[in-house]
């Protein structure tokens, strides 16, 4: 789980229930829901507890320790946290077997995650679990104080972690690494990154890791987080019989959290082989008090607001950037809990030009500040939402309270009372002024710590401007004279793209709903299930489950039974046609109109084209229905295609066929080669009457709509006599549904990278298809995952991650599975071998399952998925598909208790070796 850091106003004002806390009495102190407090030797803990048993629990520890901690060599802080996952005091067979043995997995019950600052340990729980509140926090307490560090296992895990880094390795982050050298210069931050270099994660000893963590890894450093369903009374025993064996020693000296500043200009290059972004980024750093002190509270309220003021009034003033400069934007945010950064960014290939527009930017800031109407504004919403986050706090899960405990941590601030911190927040917000804002804001814009970087894609070559000369550009513009900012209209609230409307009033459409002409044929009731089914004249159906759903939505999804893969279009034409007519209006309604109805009814169907169907679905309200199934209706008229359509299809087409420069996977895996000279052909035939007539024929084929909320029968009944009765459905199409390649074929893609191999093994073996059979297929997705896991990292450290899923498929009645893996190019092959021989001996990893905890844990999962409305709307589709009845709804309440060991290895036997088997091998390199 990746945490965030937040400043103080935000948390404050209602994004979250933290506020900083001081010894005076007016700042509010912990939400008296949370129980906290601190052991003799230091460690800090901190606890919610729920009333409902059913909830399980979860548990944080957080060690005050990452890769800022480390000394000269990078990536110590992360190995350690590999590390403690081997052998310890309390497990001699290592912490990974011994979650193994009680059915826990690393990266779902236990996770760990290591950044610049923290290292956090989470377990996560369900109700009855192999470990309760006591044994958890014995697995931690070992984690923290017990790991052995030994040589050999450091020589194992250092390979898995190479092939972690192997993993990670893209442009994104060698680009963040660099701009990180800028925004957060001469400091710790910017030595390096978490994990480390490949040359660093060598050099590594054993001495390096006991020492980091003998000196890290001490109570006085750690908190501990609980959240969830336990028993209070025993909770501090626990803490104390657990933790207390810790040593008592003095809290790590960390003076370089909060990075140094200075009052010089820094200019940078960013630069990449990979890079294709062409910007310059200017930002302004400077010092934040305490959090703990009324000026530091006082101050990043201030900022809270200029942050919401600054981007608006940036935009409005784009007609005074300069032609060579698309675009200018700004963020303001705490990069630690004492530091403020103000940075903007200028979109150009022009980098001069983009540093002197910002600077003009700056300086009219400087200049006219922010208005007194765009204040009133944000702080009416402001308050607005505070108001609104008043009563949130009631529906708050125990998971979330862990998190806003954790954030509160992580941010020197505590989480409150909700009352209270309302209180505290209107006695802020009342007191802020104008004048105090833009001063504020002249306070920041007149920082002297400054970081300029100008970024380009690699091939360019870039000239960065002198110190002199950046100065040079700030006095200059300091002397012009410079436009007033554009003022922000409140006549209008629609977005700055929408077209303006005059008036407010109410949008009609020029098209008449269809008049009710004819009865529908009486329904179906499946009393059981609830569900009542309507066939129509035009062979369309209605299919509604009646039961209540979270805020009384009513959720619609209409399918039809062709998709892409049909025999009359090819797959791009079929796909190109439905995406243009969406986006495109019906025929006599104005492009603005059609938008802004859909809006103001929540009428606006969402479209999406599969290989072998189609669905238009939306959640709507028993009040906007009607608005709903006439937007249904005229989603199947015609719709005003023009020649921007025809051009927008070729460019989209065009630009497919210019990047596929390596073989398609897709087109590997399954044998069909797309003809481009073809598809080039067919293209210049295109007219908007093709359109119309491809994205017609798919929409106007035979479907049925099921229907999930609590209405109105009559009502309901209305509707499909007068919005789906007069369907006419078109001539039926025929689906073509594409199948894996039949027999073994072994591929190889060349592509540029770093070097690295991707290892793909699709397979597939045909096998019947019913949704009970699919949930219980799936049920050995996790146990086949964790055998790959065992061989290929843990005994092998040859990988960081397998992927395997493996899915049965109702379109073909096949089972697909699907092996990844990425590794060192020399062990690809042996690799390979060795996944291959785990999957075609599953039997052992199987028998080894604990069946009822299994039972237990898919229970769990089907109590959460079952609250969730578009659960029930997707296993009635189910249903029908296979059965044309609702049945599978009760079925599937049945299926984890009838789970076996026996059921489990007879169908992992039918599947197992795989009949059809296609390996890709993706070749990464930079020379290529």
């Amino acid at each position: 789980m990746k945490l965030f850091k937040a400043s103080w106003v935000i948390l404050c004002i209602g994004f979250a229930t933290t506020f900083s806390h001081t010894a005076t009495s007016s700042i509010p102190d912990w939400d008296s829901k949370i129980q906290h407090g601190k052991l003799e030797n230091g460690l800090q803990y901190f606890a919610y507890h729920s009333d409902n048993a059913d909830e399980p629990f979860n548990v944080r520890l957080i060690v005050h320790a990452g890769s800022i901690d480390e000394p000269e060599i990078k990536g110590i802080a992360h190995a350690v946290e590999h590390m403690v996952f081997n052998q310890s005091v309390n497990h001699p067979e290592g912490i990974h077997d011994y979650l193994s043995k009680i059915g826990w997995k690393a990266g779902k019950e236990v996770n760990a995650k290591t950044g610049q600052t923290e290292t956090n340990y989470m377990i996560r729980t369900r109700p009855h679990d192999a470990l309760d509140l006591k044994g958890s926090l014995q697995l931690l307490a070992d984690i923290a104080g017990g790991a052995k560090m030994l040589e050999e296992q450091w020589e194992k895990e250092k390979k898995i972690i190479i092939e972690e880094k192997r993993q990670g390795e893209h442009v994104i982050k060698r680009l963040s690494k660099q701009i990180k050298q800028s925004t957060k210069a001469n400091s710790k931050y910017a030595e390096g990154t978490v994990i480390g270099s490949y040359q660093s994660i060598n050099e590594i000893t054993q001495s390096d890791l006991k020492a980091f963590y003998e000196s890290n890894y001490v109570a006085s450093n750690m908190s501990l987080i609980i959240s969830g369903y336990f028993k209070p009374e025993n909770l501090v025993h626990n803490i104390e019989d657990t933790f207390e064996y810790l040593p008592t020693v003095p809290k790590p000296e960390r003076n370089y959290v909060d990075f140094p500043l200075d009052q010089t200009i820094k200019l940078n290059k960013v630069q990449d082989r990979e890079g294709t972004t062409s910007k310059v980024a200017l930002g302004l750093r400077m010092a934040l008090p305490p959090k703990s002190t009324s000026e530091g509270i006082n101050l990043r309220l201030e900022n809270y607001i200029i942050r919401k003021l600054l981007m608006p009034q940036i935009h409005r003033n784009a007609v005074f950037y300069p032609e060579s400069v698309s675009s200018i934007s700004g963020v303001l945010k705490e990069p630690s809990n004492e530091r403020l950064v103000l940075a903007f960014s200028a979109k150009t290939e022009d980098h001069d030009d983009g540093v002197q527009a910002i600077l003009k930017e700056i300086e009219r800031l400087r200049r006219y500040g922010f208005s007194e109407e765009s204040l009133q504004k944000v702080l009416s919403n402001t308050k607005a939402t505070a108001r609104r986050n008043a009563t949130s706090t009631s529906k708050r899960s125990y998971a979330s309270w862990e998190d806003k405990i954790t954030n509160a941590l992580l941010t020197d601030t505590v989480v409150a009372d909700p009352n209270e911190k309302f209180e505290y927040t209107m006695k802020l917000l009342n007191g802020v002024t104008l004048e105090r804002i833009n001063a504020r804001l002249v306070e920041i814009l007149n920082a002297p710590d400054i970081f300029i970087y100008y970024q380009a894609p690699g091939d360019i070559k870039l000239s960065l401007p002198s110190v002199e000369e950046v100065e040079e550009w700030k006095r200059g513009i300091a002397l012009e004279s410079i436009e007033q900012p554009i003022k922000q209209s409140f006549s209008n609230e629609k977005p700055l793209m929408a077209l303006p409307r005059e008036e407010k009033e109410e949008v009609k459409l020029p098209i008449a709903p269809p008049q009710i002409n004819k009865k529908i044929p009486s329904f179906q009731y499946h009393e059981k299930q609830s569900v009542f089914e309507w066939k129509l004249e035009n062979g369309n159906r209605v299919v509604w489950l009646n039961r209540p759903t979270p805020s009384n939505k009513i959720l619609l999804k209409a399918i039809t039974n062709i998709g892409y893969e049909n025999q009359e279009q090819p797959e791009w034409l079929s796909q190109s046609a439905l995406q243009l007519f969406e986006q495109n209006h019906p025929v006599g309604v104005k492009p603005q109109d059609w938008l802004d109805w859909q809006k103001e009814n929540n009428s606006k169907w969402k479209f999406k084209l599969h290989p072998q169907h189609l669905d238009l679905s939306i959640a709507t309200t028993v009040d906007d229905l009607e608005s709903t199934f006439y937007a249904f209706w005229l989603n199947h008229q015609k719709r005003d295609f023009d020649n921007n359509a025809i051009e927008a299809l070729n460019e989209s087409v065009a630009m497919a066929l210019k990047s596929d420069k390596t073989l398609n996977l897709s087109e590997l895996r399954y044998g069909e080669k797309q003809d481009k000279t073809a598809i080039e052909k067919r293209l210049k035939s295109i007219t908007t009457s093709t359109l119309e007539s491809v994205s017609n024929s798919l929409l106007n084929q035979t479907q049925t709509m099921f229907i999930v909320g609590e209405i109105d029968t009559k009502y309901l009944e209305k509707l499909i006599a007068q919005y789906l009765s007069p369907f006419v459905n078109t001539s039926a199409m025929t689906s073509k549904p594409v199948s894996q390649r039949v027999g073994s074929h072994s591929f190889i893609r060349e592509l540029s990278g770093d070097l690295k191999t991707r290892t793909t093994i699709y397979g597939s073996k045909s096998l019947d298809w019913t949704p009970e059979r699919a949930f219980i297929l799936s049920t050995l997705n996790p146990v086949i995952q964790e055998a790959l896991r065992k061989k290929l990292r843990l005994e092998l450290a040859g990988t960081y991650r397998v992927i395997f899923e493996m899915k049965l498929n109702p379109n073909n009645n096949q089972v697909e599975t699907e092996l990844s893996f990425l590794s060192d190019p020399k062990r690809s092959s042996e690799l390979t071998n060795e996944a291959l021989a785990v999957l075609s001996h599953l039997t052992p990893y199987i028998q080894s399952m604990n069946i009822e905890r299994v039972k237990e844990d898919i229970k769990f999962a089907e109590s959460t998925r079952l609250e969730v409305s578009s659960t029930w709307l997707r296993r009635l589709m189910l249903s029908y598909r296979e059965y044309n009845d609702p049945r599978y709804l009760d079925s599937m309440l049945t299926i984890p208790n009838e789970l076996s060991i026996n059921e489990l290895v007879k169908l992992s036997e039918s599947v197992f070796p795989i009949e059809n088997q296609v390996l890709i091998e993706s070749q990464y390199s930079p020379q290529y």
